[in-house]
């Protein structure tokens, strides 16, 4: 019988030419005491890489269920009990990782993002062998491979990887193979700049993708191959001087004009078709060196078109609060104003401040008359805008209590006649108000301890609600307006949705969950697709990047780093 480290030899060789089998028969009398029987540190590390191979091995030939039931336990029992023995050995950790790592590649339904989560440490902590790094990228590259993302699976296998292993080298040949033949990847990267992208944003028809870095720069790019349609530098100093930090883009409903937000109060208007900076609207037009002291920061200007770009409402907003930072002074006024501008003549007529109020939510109705605006936690008005009134108001629109939350939200939405507001209010109530006061405000209770943390109403006036709660399942529902039977579309894991659209005439749920972005069915609430910057790279920290959504064309765009991409619905032409 050979000693173990000549079957280690051996089955090295064999897993190293993909005879599987051969390894399989070395060990395959191997008992569980056999595997523990270690009477030195030398040999406890040698009963430790002899399991990773037989390990490997049981992979490679279909035998996930034994590794799943038996042998992924047994390596964790090998390594403690001679750690008790001779403590901790930093090669086990690699290697318990690689199996952990890659098992889900193997199973039938194995999630790919616990590949990334599993194996991208390893990459930044550990020193590694050159066959472990090789390893561990070929694992995160195929990771991607499975999702469709080639993008980032050609970043990995670009970064020089070295085997002069058979079996691997065929394995990487395999993976470029299906990279190359891949014709629906679950993304395109249109572009790639030397700093991050702060905001993006589609035009009404998809053609053109507007984005943002954050320093300032701004382009045009078109969606389908990524060129450059037009650059504008104008903002480079402000940021370079830090008097502003984020921004906001929207297109005008024409796609002839892009408002841009910056600093309190500062919108730009370009041009598209002139390629020119056309206007500036300042209200109160303040940068970040004029601020008054207050908690709030990331402070950027909130920029909405009406349905035909008749008006343009402005709101100065911040995105993060922070309660160490709050010094007891009062909410600075302009958090707590908004503006309404005709946008052809750029007058100003509507507007309105809330004293001690910061608002969280702003929406047209789609006949253009009236103007909803939520204070969170305070009150909720809907205004006529030719009249310049408020026609009704309420004191319960929703607290999030999220503190990285606080810039503005997808809270309250007319229906399509425009007869109704519907919005998020406290104590786990859904609200809707009839605006020609025939009737009384029609609630709709949801679980203790949850809030609406976004919304919006389809055409046939079904509530679509995200429910969020601290540290529980995200859920999505439906109602349909006065029938208080509700329709659980789907629960996901803790994330805060920030956006909604419907696209009924292809039964499609847009979500954005950021960083990430989903596409499911709107009927049944099925995943279609999924774009998770964490399934992509490794990150030890929040992933942040901006997302836009155009559900009418079905296309989504996403910054990631420095690079912008564009992932399509699945629908058949």
């Amino acid at each position: 019988m050979l000693f173990l480290p000549n079957k280690i030899k051996k089955a090295s060789v064999y897993n190293g030419k993909g005879t599987f089998q051969e390894t399989i028969r070395l060990f395959a009398k191997y008992s569980e005491q056999d595997w523990l029987s270690f009477s030195s540190r030398q040999s406890w590390e040698q009963h430790k890489q002899a399991l990773f191979l037989y390990i490997e091995a049981l992979l490679y030939t279909e035998c996930v269920q034994d590794v799943e039931t038996k042998y992924l336990d047994l390596f964790k029992k090998v390594h403690d009990e001679g750690a008790q023995r001779f403590e901790y050995e930093r090669n086990w950790f690699i290697l318990l990782n690689l199996i952990e790592g890659c098992l889900p590649l193997f199973q039938l339904h194995g999630d790919t993002k616990q590949v990334i989560e599993k194996l991208g440490p390893l990459l930044e902590r550990e020193p590694l062998l050159t066959e472990q790094k090789f390893k561990i990228v070929y694992y995160m590259a195929l990771a991607n491979v499975q999702d469709g993302n080639d993008v980032d699976a050609k970043a990995k296998l670009a970064d020089g990887l070295e085997t002069k292993e058979p079996f691997w080298i065929t394995k990487i040949q395999e993976l470029e193979n299906r990279i190359h033949h891949n014709r629906e990847p679950l993304f395109v990267e249109l572009a790639r700049g030397t700093t991050w992208i702060g905001a993006a944003s589609l035009s009404p028809d998809a053609t053109i993708t507007a984005i943002m870095y954050w320093d300032g720069l701004l382009k045009l790019l078109n969606t389908d191959d990524g060129s450059e349609i037009a650059v504008f530098s104008d903002n480079l100093l402000l940021f370079q001087e830090e008097k502003a930090t984020n921004m906001s883009l929207a297109f005008s409903p024409d796609g002839r004009y892009l408002a841009v937000g910056l600093g309190v109060g500062i919108v730009k208007i370009y041009d598209v078709q002139e390629q020119k900076l056309c206007a500036e609207h300042l209200h109160p037009g303040l940068d970040w060196e004029q601020l008054e002291q207050n908690a709030y920061y990331h402070e950027y200007t909130y920029v909405q078109f009406s349905a035909s770009g008749k008006y343009m409402a402005i709101v100065p907003t911040a995105d993060d609060y922070d309660p160490q930072g709050d010094d007891g002074y009062p909410i600075p006024l302009y958090f707590g104003t908004f503006y309404v501008i005709d946008f052809h003549t750029g007058a100003v007529v509507l507007e309105h401040s809330y004293k001690d109020r910061k608002i969280g939510a702003i929406s047209f109705s789609p006949d253009e008359r009236f103007i909803a605006v939520g204070m969170f936690g305070q009150e909720v008005t809907v205004w006529d805008i030719k009249c310049r009134q408020a026609i009704t108001e309420r004191n319960d629109f929703v607290w999030l209590g999220l503190p990285d939350r606080v810039g503005m939200t997808q809270t309250l939405a007319f229906t399509w006649r425009s007869d109704k507001l519907v919005y998020a209010a406290r104590d786990a109530k859904i609200t809707v108000v009839d605006l020609s006061g025939d009737r009384a405000d029609y609630r709709i209770g949801i679980e203790p301890g949850y809030a609406a943390c976004a919304l919006c109403v389809d055409s046939k006036d079904y509530i679509i609600a995200a429910k969020y709660k601290h540290n529980q399942s995200l859920i999505i529902s439906r109602w349909k307006i006065d029938d208080p039977n509700e329709q659980i579309l789907y629960k996901s894991d803790r994330y805060v949705v920030t956006e909604l659209f419907v696209n009924e005439s292809h039964d499609e749920l847009w979500v954005a969950k950021e960083p990430v972005i989903e596409l499911r069915k709107y009927s049944t609430g099925e995943l279609i697709s999924k774009w998770d910057p964490y399934s992509w790279w490794y990150s030890y920290s929040v992933i942040s990047n901006s997302v836009a959504i155009n559900h009418v064309s079905g296309l989504a765009a996403f910054s990631y780093r420095e690079g912008i991409r564009i992932g399509r619905s699945k629908r058949e032409t």
